[in-house]
């Protein structure tokens, strides 16, 4: 990250996932915004702030029948005990 801009994502660090399921692979890397963050605040916790890429892929030699498309989507982000959900068009 250089001036709040990542630059790259690493894809192989342990953080990251990486799944396949009837051919669809979801891999997530997420990436700690430093700069974002407040890891020494006057009052109350810590807070980190993380951006996070998701990429799904499917291999180009599936036939045209197995083909998948991504129309909805629904993350449930944990951290620590908390909880956040993402819902929306694909």
């Amino acid at each position: 990250v250089v001036d709040g801009r990542v630059l790259g994502w690493p894809w192989g660090s342990p953080a990251c996932s990486d799944c396949t399921t009837e051919g669809v692979r979801v891999r997530a890397c997420p990436l700690l915004m430093v700069a974002d963050s407040n890891h020494a605040p006057v009052s109350g916790p810590p807070r980190y702030f993380y951006a996070y890429r998701i990429r799904i892929s499917m291999s180009a030699d599936e036939p045209e029948s197995r083909r998948a498309r991504l129309t909805m989507r629904h993350w449930v982000i944990e951290d620590g005990g908390r909880q956040d959900v993402v819902d929306g068009p694909g």
